[in-house]
């Protein structure tokens, strides 16, 4: 451009050289015209890609306001604009002396109702209410021309039609015109009004959970929570929270924050039965949240400047740890300056489940500190009753000691026959006198009514006198025992009773626990001068985690080995108290599968005196008698196979139970679950039922049970529980689905319902077993009648399965195909013990003779309904019987309908089979053909195999073969429809890999999602080129100069699967003297064999071969073991000579 402001251009020059005259103003406008042109093209892209805020720009008319048309904006307002409207982020514009607004999409949300009217309007007259905040903002950057940054600015604008709380994050900076002077504002603009808030209520909710978390009641985390409440009055500007009666008719104020309570806004009493009109909707709250208006009141909190008074409140219920009922009500005032959306919803429903939780948790540590009274008001009552009780016990148990006793000590006593029931009824009742001893002696003890009564003791003496008591328990048992009780300088001054029942019980634990190696016992004096005393023994041992609770009373060590599960778990814990009343301690070590040490010490205090003579007391005795039950002997073992195995730890349990058993049914018993599992795997012919107690050492009878549920050749074999636990709840786990047990038989119990319980378990089980013997050989029946397809084979099956087991004969008599009223003899089965008499009569035709039932039985062939008949030398039927037969009479008609169905398709099959198979195949001097075709063991001779071979009009010749996935008429009837268009395009001269694709595409039109395999090739007689492709099919065998290759296919595609695909052909040249053996893979597939080891057993078989086509066929199906009738799956096999 030029200084005067006009282009220089290139002179024009006439023919004499001369330059013409130029006009410079005119360029120059054109010029600028073309400039503005570009503007205004460029400044309507921005509009029309500024969304909806660049259409309404576009759209809006300009000329009134200070900014002008659109064409007159200057280029720095232009370029603003573009940026604003093409960014995400809420932008707005403010221009010229009034501040006019231009915004994009992303600012309309903040805007409000003041959108669309804010568009062209001054700032002023939109933000008038906040004008007093944004307007100097705005008005010193137009003054300094330096941006302004503002984080988290309260705000409170009417764009909602109320004043609103509201923060926003935003920037102003100068917007200048095109001359650089300051002509406007560009604010970037985002609103942190969520942020504000969330992290606001954020800190409620943090504050609710820190502050209730320790209360102690309800009334309590209410008042907490609304002490929180009260430290935020805009969030939350005045709450209630009642609390509900347990019959849910009356709630209670029991905090408020923002209000007085018993206010007119805030009753402190609320009877929600009653229809009176109250301040808040407080009944109807509790089937969900409510907004409800604020009534009038000077109660209400002050207003907030700049907003509106508080309107409305949130009534919601607070819920309970049942989750049935409520167990209170939040009446939360709202916050006016914002409005009830989702998220000011969901935090108050968070205040309110906070609040829930915290009254939840303070009922609950209520309920925890209420149970834990009455627990100790129960174990107390349990003591008193555990004391009243065996004191009521031991006066039967005396009642019935003294009598026995008597009468095993009379000369006269008891007959031989009964003695050994009398001495049982004694030694049970020593073992519940010690038991109730126990008992009395543990509940004086724990509830501090027991005294030691001290005198002076041989200790010593005392000691080995009580262990040489069970002496002969140990010996019996085969374990050794030693006793080592030095006598001591002084007597001790002890209670002679609490020092026996400590030294029994310590013994009596030792023996239950050890099963080899033995117990020593040994009293002394320790270094500091107190009396030892130490009981070892070899037994199981004690896991660590259960040492430390070994003395707590009724704890027993779980799963552990012992002679008996039988105990209180009281022993040890017995133990403890009597020494420490004795002021003594007691101390345990011990090894898992090594043993345990248990050690007693009690203070020596010698004294002077005379001893009085070592005895023991009366209940000393039961003791001894309940560890001689834990070794007493097996009763004997019948002969033959056991018919009731018998598991009990208790040894006077096996013999009682034996004793009323055995006259009845062959008994076995065992004295664990462990030893009866052993004697059921190894039995050979396991027993009928098991009769098991629950309670026993080593594998209790639920784990018997299990065990024996767990293993086929057990699992229906009945088992009756038998437990001393009575009462509805036991029987119900004895029962239930996961235990599984068949009868729960609770002690005590008498022998004749004992012999009736088990004669109607094995008599149901006996059922069972004879109903399951006739499902497993109608089952045998039905599989070997699938398998007849010929009507005589399969009335030889059913005569069969009758002759002998259920019928000395019979006969089946089948209906002639001339005439269904016509029946004729199709089989006769006799068995040894039949009579000539019933034999003639099974054989002839016509009525049921004498002696003889006939049972008709229906089937259906291609004429329409049949009957058959079944003859048995037999009268008469129980109704079981018949039952069965009928079900066995409808397997025979089922076969007999599938053999008259097999007939007829058979001569279907035979009919289509040879309209799609070529009838004949080409002659020629020139090659030899041959073709074999064997179906598989379905039986109808009809599949998807084929093949085909055709002269082609210029003298080539075609060879295709397939198969189709399936059998059955409908695979055939595609196969046909396949080799017909695989022949009419090869005919129309394409080359087998087109003619492939057009067959690959007809496949689709069918429509039935089905596929084939396939191999076309073309041979040209002349050249001896044979051109072929493959589809999915297995390559053929060539055969020449004596040795055989298969050839190299390429691994297309099956036809039907990829209409698109493309297919590749190939071509190898045949030598003089060459076969060519196609195939289907029914010849080399095998289930039990790998498809390559079978190809390569094929190509063996031909190396050498030199016969002509026939031979070839011949011995390819020989070579592969492809049976004479049926194979596998269908064949077809095609070979070319040339």
């Amino acid at each position: 451009m030029c200084k005067r402001g006009f282009i220089e251009r290139a002179s024009p020059r006439v023919a004499d050289g001369t330059v013409p005259p130029t006009n410079c103003r005119t360029d120059c406008n054109e010029e600028v015209r073309v400039a503005e042109q570009a503007a205004a093209r460029a400044m309507n892209a921005v509009l029309t890609g500024g969304g909806v805020m660049g259409a309404m720009i576009a759209a809006h008319d300009w000329s009134g306001t200070p900014l002008g048309p659109i064409d007159m904006w200057p280029v720095g307002l232009r370029g603003a604009l573009g940026v604003c409207l093409a960014s995400e982020f809420p932008m707005v514009i403010f221009w010229g002396p009034e501040l006019t607004q231009l915004y994009n999409d992303a600012f309309v949300p903040i805007l409000g109702e003041k959108h669309p009217s804010a568009l062209g309007a001054p700032a002023e007259e939109t933000w008038r209410e906040v004008w007093d905040v944004v307007g100097p903002m705005l008005n010193g950057v137009v003054e300094s021309g330096r941006a302004a940054y503002f984080e988290d600015l309260l705000v409170v604008p009417t764009r909602n039609g109320f004043p609103e709380e509201t923060y926003f994050t935003f920037t102003y900076a100068p917007a200048r015109d095109d001359a650089g002077n300051v002509a406007g504002v560009f604010a970037v603009v985002s609103e942190t009004t969520g942020k504000v808030l969330g992290d606001r209520r954020m800190a409620i909710l943090h504050q609710l959970a820190e502050r209730t978390m320790t209360a102690i009641s309800a009334a309590d985390a209410a008042e907490a929570a609304a002490e929180v409440f009260s430290g935020h009055p805009i969030d939350v500007p005045f709450a209630l929270i009642y609390l509900l009666a347990p019959d849910g008719d009356t709630a209670t104020l029991a905090s408020a924050a923002g209000l007085s309570p018993g206010g007119e806004l805030s009753p402190v009493f609320v009877d929600l039965a009653a229809r009176t009109a109250t301040a808040w909707p407080l009944a109807a709250a509790l089937t969900g949240p409510l907004v409800a208006p604020c009534p009038p009141s000077p109660e209400l909190p002050p207003t907030r400047e700049g907003f509106d008074p508080i309107r409305r409140a949130l009534v919601l219920p607070i819920g309970s740890s049942s989750g049935q009922r409520s167990a209170g009500i939040l009446v939360a005032g709202l916050n006016s300056g914002r409005p009830l959306d989702d998220d000011y919803r969901a935090f108050l429903g968070l205040v309110g489940g906070h609040i829930a939780a915290a009254v939840t948790n303070a009922v609950a540590f209520d309920h925890e500190r209420r149970r834990a009274e009455q627990l100790a008001a129960l174990g107390e009552a349990r003591s008193r009753f555990f004391a009243n009780v065996s004191h009521e016990l031991r006066t039967p148990l005396t009642l019935m000691l003294g009598p026995l006793e008597d009468a095993l000590a009379d000369s006269t006593g008891p007959h031989p026959r009964d003695r050994e029931g009398v001495e049982l009824a004694h030694r049970n009742a020593l073992r519940q006198l010690n038991l109730v001893n126990k008992l009395l002696d543990f509940s004086r003890a724990e509830a501090g009514a027991t005294e030691p009564r001290l005198e002076a003791v041989d200790l010593a003496e005392l000691t080995s006198h009580l262990a040489d008591l069970f002496r002969p328990v140990l010996s019996h048992s085969g374990l050794t025992f030693e006793v080592d009780c030095p006598p001591l300088s002084h007597p001790v001054l002890v209670d002679r009773g609490m020092w026996e029942k400590i030294v029994l019980n310590l013994l009596s634990n030792a023996f239950k626990f050890t099963f080899e190696g033995g117990v020593r016992v040994s009293l002394d004096l320790d270094p500091e001068a107190s009396v030892r005393l130490r009981v070892a023994d070899t037994g199981t041992g004690i896991p660590p985690e259960d040492v430390g609770r070994l003395f707590e009373r009724f704890h027993q060590v779980p799963g552990g080995r012992s002679r008996s599960a039988e105990g209180s778990g009281i022993g040890l814990s017995l133990v403890c108290e009597l020494v420490d009343l004795l002021q003594g301690g007691i101390d345990v070590t011990s090894e898992v599968g090594v043993g345990s040490v248990f050690t007693v010490t009690i203070p020596f205090e010698p004294v002077d005196g005379a001893v009085e003579p070592c005895t023991t007391a009366p209940e000393t005795a039961g003791f001894i008698e309940e560890a001689m039950s834990w070794t007493a002997g097996q009763p004997p073992v019948e002969h033959g196979p056991v018919e009731v195995l018998v598991v009990d730890d208790n040894a006077d349990m096996r013999a009682y139970l034996n004793r009323v058993l055995a006259p009845h049914w062959r008994i076995h018993a065992v004295p664990d679950g462990r030893r009866a599992l052993q004697f059921l795997e190894a039995a050979q012919s396991p027993p009928e039922l098991v009769l098991t107690d629950v309670m026993m050492p080593d594998l209790d009878g639920f784990g018997l049970l299990k065990a024996i549920r767990a293993a086929d050749h057990l699992r229906d074999i009945p088992v009756i529980m038998v437990s001393a636990r009575a009462g509805q709840e036991a029987v119900i786990e004895g029962l239930d689905a996961d235990a599984d047990a068949d009868d729960y038989l609770v002690k005590p119990f008498t022998s004749a319902e004992l012999i009736a319980r088990v004669r109607t378990n094995l008599t149901t089980a006996r059922s069972r077993r004879h109903a399951a013997d006739r499902i497993r050989a109608l089952s045998a029946v039905a599989q070997e009648l699938s398998g007849s397809l010929q009507p005589r084979h399969a009335a030889e099956i059913l005569a069969g399965h009758m002759v002998p087991d259920y019928s000395d004969g019979c006969s089946v008599w089948l209906p002639t195909e001339d005439d269904p009223e016509v029946r004729r003899l199709a089989h006769l089965a006799t068995g040894p013990g039949l009579s000539p008499q019933l034999r003639h009569a099974l054989s002839e035709p016509g009525e049921a003779p004498a002696g003889t039932l006939d049972l008709p039985f229906g089937y259906v062939d291609a004429t329409g309904q049949r009957t058959a008949m079944l003859r048995l030398a037999s009268s008469s039927l129980r109704f079981d019987e018949r039952v069965w037969l009928r079900e066995l009479l409808d397997l025979a008609g089922l076969a007999l309908t599938n053999a008259a169905s097999y007939r007829h398709e058979h001569g279907i099959a035979l009919q289509l089979q040879q309209s799609l198979l070529p009838m004949a195949l080409p002659v020629s001097k020139r090659y030899k053909l041959a073709s074999r075709y064997r179906a598989g063991a379905a039986g109808h001779q009809v599949g998807g195999d084929w093949y085909d071979a055709f002269h082609l009009p210029d003298g080539r010749l075609g060879l295709t073969i397939g198969d189709v996935i399936g059998n059955g008429i409908q695979a055939a009837a595609l196969m046909g429809r396949v080799r017909s268009a695989m022949r009419a395009y090869v005919l129309e001269g394409m080359p087998p890999a087109r003619a492939m694709e057009k067959v690959n595409v007809f496949l689709e039109s069918v429509g039935r999602n089905q596929f084939t395999t396939a191999f076309a090739a073309v041979y040209d007689l002349d050249t001896r080129w044979l051109e072929y492709a493959n589809a999915g099919h297995l390559p053929p065998l060539l055969v020449a100069d004596e040795e055989a290759e298969l050839l190299d296919v390429r691994p297309n595609l099956c036809l039907g699967l990829q209409t698109t695909f493309t297919y590749i052909g190939q071509r190898v040249w045949l030598t003089p003297g060459s076969t060519l053996l196609l195939y289907t893979d029914g010849l080399v597939e095998r289930r039990d064999e790998f498809l390559d080891d079978r190809l390569a057993q094929l190509r063996d078989a031909f190396a050498g071969f030199s016969g002509n086509s026939d031979e070839m066929c011949d011995h390819a199906l020989t070579a592969m073991s492809v049976p004479a009738q049926h194979a596998d799956d269908d064949i077809a096999l095609l070979t070319l000579s040339v």
